[in-house]
């Protein structure tokens, strides 16, 4: 995740500005449009900058910061719905498939 975040991070500020949260999440294979991006950025944005920092992106992923990946699932929930309707298993299908950078067909901790 870090190693997505810092090749996502294109002017090396530290932070994820919305465009570069875009290019995070294209990278995990979710598209999602100026709406969803807004959304999803708000909801892991602690400190309200309009900026996501690595500590905040990582938080989506750490069991102790549950309100937080609570709010940035939803918005994700709110995009597979948008972006699929019903169909969960082509969305994970895909989202698993763009995310298996060498198509082992398994996900490691580097993907």
């Amino acid at each position: 995740i870090e190693v997505l975040f810092k090749a996502a991070d294109l002017d090396q500020s530290g932070d994820l500005n919305i465009s570069e949260l875009a290019i995070a999440m294209k990278s995990l294979g979710i598209h999602m449009d100026q709406i969803q991006l807004t959304l999803f950025l708000e909801s892991i944005d602690i400190n309200k900058d309009g900026q996501i920092t690595l500590d905040e992106f990582l938080m989506v992923f750490d069991q102790q910061h549950s309100a937080a990946r609570d709010m940035a699932w939803a918005a994700f929930i709110l995009f597979i719905e948008n972006q699929f309707g019903s169909d969960v298993n082509r969305a994970v299908h895909e989202i698993f498939t763009a995310a298996d950078v060498n198509m082992d067909g398994i996900l490691d901790i580097s993907e």
